[in-house]
């Protein structure tokens, strides 16, 4: 068979993934004797975790921004919420170690809803398919991920041939090759081959794809400390609203700074 042609991998950028949850009202919160270790953002007297579910790539998010790598983060419906930092709110970090001298924010862009795959351009022109085996091109809980662990033996013999009725094809995926142009929660029928025998499944929209802006990136170097357990972390003054994936421990959504 030939070697599959990964066009989502740019030159200078290796995609990574890890799979969490869909981004709700902040889920339910902690109390403070509840806590760990970890990043929470405290509103009121409640604290919410960030969003770290399922993370599957190798490495650390600094490092890898720093060699020019791009990652990108998929959420599945169910499970825990995004935290937002609103107006009110406070990060916090508890720890029984020394607190880390820096808290790095990575911005992140929202890509919408999709199904749970990520799709590779095959050796023959406008056909696509799964790479090989590598199952981190499959969101883990995602309606696509059980569809097509049970619909085939092996990915590497998968190919997609339509989506929802539309033919698979570039003007269709997005540039890290999910499609676009999906409705949250619909049920899509996806035509499939496996090798030269097709036939029709159903997937469901039920994932949120968040990719890294790797020019986008703040630093906070300042603590308010308590005596509750925890330090609140001094966001930096140049924040703008939007998703940012902090220190590689989770995602939140800033709204207010």
């Amino acid at each position: 068979m030939k070697k599959m042609i990964v066009l989502w991998l740019l030159a200078a950028a290796v995609l990574l993934t890890g799979c969490g949850s869909w981004r709700g009202d902040s889920g339910e919160g902690m109390a403070l004797d509840e806590l760990t270790d970890g990043f929470y953002v405290k509103s009121g007297n409640l604290f919410y975790p960030l969003e770290a579910e399922g993370k599957t790539y190798d490495g650390d998010m600094v490092k890898l921004t720093n060699a020019g790598k791009s990652q990108m983060i998929w959420l599945w419906e169910g499970g825990s919420a995004i935290p937002e930092y609103k107006e009110g709110a406070a990060l916090v970090l508890k720890q029984h170690q020394a607190l880390p001298e820096q808290v790095f924010f990575q911005k992140m862009e929202d890509k919408g809803v999709t199904l749970g795959m990520i799709l590779a351009q095959t050796a023959t022109l406008d056909v696509y398919g799964l790479s090989g085996d590598d199952r981190r091109r499959l969101c883990p809980g995602s309606s696509a991920e059980e569809v097509l662990a049970s619909a085939a033996e092996s990915y590497q013999d998968l190919r997609i041939s339509e989506i929802g009725g539309v033919k698979v094809s570039q003007e269709h995926l997005s540039d890290i090759n999910t499609f676009e142009g999906l409705t949250p929660g619909e049920d899509y029928a996806v035509g499939i081959y496996e090798g030269s025998v097709y036939q029709e499944v159903y997937m469901r929209a039920d994932t949120r794809v968040f990719k890294s802006v790797p020019e986008v990136r703040c630093i906070a170097d300042q603590y308010r400390y308590t005596r509750e357990g925890y330090a609140e972390v001094v966001l930096p003054e140049e924040l703008e609203p939007g998703y940012y994936y902090i220190d590689d421990a989770g995602l939140l959504l800033v709204t207010k700074n």
